[in-house]
């Protein structure tokens, strides 16, 4: 028969403050785990290049050569078997914390980038909302280049170039749909149009 499905339970995200409390509080606690581990000098990307990687298991067969070594005393003053079983000691003792680290880790990461993922998706359809609304609305208009700059990496005067521009056609295309109206057929429509065009102008 199959075995039955383990159901994993998700627990609920924790409040804003209460997260902020929990941050801080890991990274006091990290703090002090780094402090309790002692220093050690920092390697490079170069140092890790010219130096010896252990290969697959080599944990195993280092401390097999080592029994051998002090089995038959084939050591020298340079040489030495209890350094080697001291550092193979720290590798044990230290593996769990680093996997169990590096899962942690990932999945901060993968929290993060969701988080990031929903507020840039409402950013954007905010930021259409406030594109369409700006046709309309000059003080809008005028507070979206430094928006679209930021965007695109670009400078806030090719913005407000671009922007300005766009504000021009959105003005022709409404005085192309509104200016053959009369105010004999539709007066209220027509004198808004005008006016809207005569403040943007003026602006």
């Amino acid at each position: 028969m199959p075995k039955p499905k383990k159901k994993t339970s998700t627990s609920p995200a924790l409040p804003a403050n209460d997260l902020d409390t929990t941050v801080t509080q890991a990274i006091g606690q990290l703090s002090a785990i780094e402090t309790s581990l002692g220093t050690a000098p920092p390697i490079t990307a170069t140092d890790k290049r010219r130096s010896i990687k252990m290969r697959k298991g080599g944990e195993a067969i280092a401390a097999t050569i080592g029994a051998l070594a002090q089995q038959h005393q084939a050591e020298l003053p340079s040489v030495q078997v209890a350094p080697m079983i001291a550092a193979l000691s720290k590798v044990e003792t230290l593996q769990p914390l680093v996997t169990s680290v590096a899962a942690f880790a990932q999945r901060l990461d993968d929290t993060v980038f969701s988080a990031q993922s929903a507020a840039w998706t409402i950013a954007l359809q905010l930021y259409a909302l406030l594109q369409r609304m700006a046709a309309t609305n000059g003080a809008l208009a005028s507070a979206l280049p430094a928006i679209i700059a930021a965007r695109v990496h670009s400078n806030r005067l090719i913005a407000e170039r671009s922007g300005f521009i766009a504000y021009a056609i959105l003005a022709l295309i409404a005085a192309t749909i509104y200016w053959p109206l009369t105010p004999a057929i539709e007066p209220n429509r027509w004198c808004q149009a005008r006016d809207r065009l005569r403040n943007r102008v003026q602006s």
